[in-house]
C-alpha cells in the first residue's frame, strides 16, 4: 500500500471535547504519526495523561485526558486550552472563533442551551445545518455569551445505508492515504472496477429476507427484502 506522509499534516481531525467534567475533560484529535501529546489548560494549573489507539499506518487516535491539579476545574466559566505534539505547540486558531487564538469550552451547572443534530445526510440538496450552528454559537461567542453547553448528535450521523458515492470514493481513497487497517471482507464477488463498486453496489450487496429479519425492525413488518449494507 502506498501512502504519501509528506502530503499529510500532523493533526488530522479534532480536537473536540468528549467528555467535560469538574474532575476531568476528555479532548480527543487524529494525527498522522505516533505521537506524544498534551493539552494545558490556559490559567489553570493541570496535568493530562495520554491514550493512543493507532488504526492505521498513518492514522492515530489520541484521547487526552486533563486532570486539576488543586481543586476542580471551575463551573460556568470558559476554559481555553493549548495542543501539543512532540513537544510543539499546534496553531489551532485557524478553527477558532472569531477573533479567538485558543478553542474554549465552558463544564456548565445547567444545561441552558443545547445544539442537536439527528440524520446527517451529507448529500442532500440542503444547506448544513451545523454551519449555522457554528456561525451561531460564534455570534454568541463574540456577545461574551456561553452559546451553547452541548452539541447532541442523535440518530445516524454518516446515512450508514445511504452514502453517496462520491463520499464512498474519498473514504476508499483515504483508506489508501492513510493506510487504514482493513476489516475483514465480506463473502462477496465484486468487480475490479471501483466505480462499479461505488455506484452499482446494489447488483452485489447480498439481502437479509424479510422473515428473518428480527421483528422489532420496520423492515420485518413492511416485508421488505432489505441489503445487509448498502454502503
Amino acid at each position: 500500500m502506498t501512502t504519501h506522509t509528506a502530503q499529510l499534516p500532523v493533526l488530522l481531525m479534532g480536537p473536540m471535547v468528549r467528555r467535560a467534567e469538574q474532575t476531568g475533560v476528555c479532548i480527543q484529535f487524529a494525527t498522522s504519526e505516533s505521537a506524544n501529546c498534551r493539552v494545558e489548560f490556559i490559567n489553570h494549573e493541570c496535568y493530562s495523561e495520554q491514550q493512543s489507539i493507532t488504526l492505521g499506518k498513518h492514522l492515530h487516535l489520541h484521547f487526552i485526558i486533563i486532570k486539576p491539579i488543586n481543586n476542580q476545574f471551575p463551573l460556568d466559566s470558559l476554559l481555553s486550552y493549548s495542543l501539543f505534539i512532540n513537544g510543539s505547540a499546534i496553531d489551532l486558531s485557524p478553527w477558532c472563533f472569531s477573533n479567538k487564538q485558543a478553542p474554549a469550552f465552558v463544564i456548565p451547572n445547567k444545561l441552558d442551551d443545547i445544539l442537536h443534530g439527528s440524520c446527517c445526510n451529507a448529500h442532500h440538496p440542503s444547506k448544513d445545518s451545523l454551519v449555522s450552528a457554528s456561525n451561531w454559537q460564534n455570534t454568541q461567542r463574540g456577545n461574551n455569551n456561553q452559546g451553547a453547553q452541548l452539541l447532541l448528535l442523535s440518530g445516524d450521523q454518516v446515512y450508514a445505508d445511504d452514502v453517496a458515492g462520491p463520499m464512498l470514493l474519498i473514504i476508499h481513497q483515504l483508506i489508501s492515504k492513510l493506510g487504514i487497517y482493513k476489516e475483514q471482507a465480506l463473502a462477496l464477488t465484486l468487480p475490479n472496477d471501483i466505480n462499479a463498486q461505488l455506484y452499482n453496489r446494489h447488483h452485489f450487496l447480498p439481502k437479509t429476507p424479510w422473515q428473518k429479519r428480527p421483528k422489532f425492525g420496520v423492515g420485518y413488518w413492511l416485508k421488505k427484502m432489505n441489503r445487509i449494507f448498502q454502503a
